[in-house]
């Protein structure tokens, strides 16, 4: 069910649009802000660590993208610390996790690279490489930037939009 905040805004982790001149706003502290646009529609979707091991993204195959749609990534957390069950569920929602998109730590605590999990949904979904755009911003590491697991419940919020014009 979709909830809307006091000034009614939906409260979802993806919205589209086909309409001229509208924006669609997604807030992050270290989640992916993932846009995907041709010249018909435009989409946001809100990607975090619970979404991506969830497989959020596979839920955009309902619609028909093909090669003259593009992907923008924007800044988020380029690591995230996980424990050994998030890696067990996101090996479970997919049919193969390279080890490359997840480093050992100690304490049975692994080092999560979420754009490489975002790509490999996308890529699933027919999306090229030469069609995603990852921005190089790292939230944690960048103060320029809001980021949760470095400021816990101090930090702000970081908005991207993306907008169709026609």
């Amino acid at each position: 069910m979709l909830k809307y905040t006091k000034d009614k805004t939906p409260e979802c982790d993806g919205l589209y649009t086909n309409k001229a001149n509208v924006s669609l706003r997604i807030q992050t502290a270290d989640c992916l802000p993932v846009f995907t646009y041709n010249d018909e529609h435009i989409f946001a979707v809100h990607a975090g660590w619970r979404g991506l091991a969830s497989g959020i993204l596979y839920k955009l195959k309902k619609f028909n993208f093909n090669s003259d749609h593009k992907v923008l990534i924007g800044p988020h957390i380029k690591t995230y610390e996980v424990g050994q069950e998030v890696i067990d569920q996101i090996k479970e929602s997919h049919n193969h996790l390279p080890e490359n998109y997840y480093e050992p730590k100690e304490n049975n605590k692994y080092h999560l690279k979420l754009d490489l999990l975002a790509r490999l949904q996308l890529e699933t979904l027919g999306f090229q490489d030469n069609q995603i755009i990852t921005s190089t911003t790292d939230t944690l590491t960048n103060p320029n930037w809001h980021s949760y697991r470095r400021d816990a419940q101090t930090a702000g919020r970081n908005y991207s939009f993306i907008t169709k014009t026609k």
